[in-house]
């Protein structure tokens, strides 16, 4: 069996409800073969991107890291290396305390919700304003509120340049 040797994947962390598009790169290989991308036993299909690059949609898992290889239709080919695609449970937010505050910003807010980031880089988006946020604990998110002009504003959290939480709460 040869082996087609896969040097990375980008990205390398996606939802649990799959659909995440992952680019995996290798040595050149034979365009004019189907591919598949398997992840965890489970197959989709695959693009190729160039002689050494294909593209392909995450399938739904559950929270482990699954290995990623490339079978090609019709050959003995076997993908090797030591890549994994890690699912994560995106992040949803429940409430804000207080939920309002001036439009000049400056108001602490503790988010609450469930599967929130605790990794190194953690942050609040208010509409399109970014700003650094705290982890309190597995539940909870300190930020605090930038200047906003009058109105609502939806709030989220994310976490380690992953996914943000699509949960439409507002401050």
């Amino acid at each position: 069996v040869r082996l087609l040797w896969v040097s990375r994947i980008v990205p390398t962390h996606g939802p649990v409800g799959g659909g995440t598009q992952i680019s995996i790169f290798t040595s050149q290989f034979n365009t004019s073969r189907f591919v598949w991308c398997q992840l965890g036993g489970l197959s989709s299909n695959a693009t190729f991107v160039s002689a050494s690059q294909v593209s392909c949609g995450t399938p739904s898992q559950t929270l482990r890291p699954d290995s990623v290889r490339i079978i090609l239709e019709g050959s003995d080919l076997q993908s090797h290396g030591q890549h994994t695609f890690t699912y994560y449970a995106v992040p949803h937010v429940i409430m804000l305390s207080p939920p309002c505050g001036p439009r000049r910003g400056g108001t602490r807010i503790s988010i609450h919700g469930t599967n929130l980031p605790t990794g190194r880089t953690i942050a609040c988006r208010f509409d399109n304003v970014i700003v650094p946020s705290t982890s309190v604990s597995s539940g909870w998110v300190n930020c605090t509120a930038p200047p906003h002009t009058p109105g609502l504003v939806t709030v989220e959290v994310q976490g380690d340049g992953l996914a943000s939480s699509s949960s439409q709460v507002t401050f």
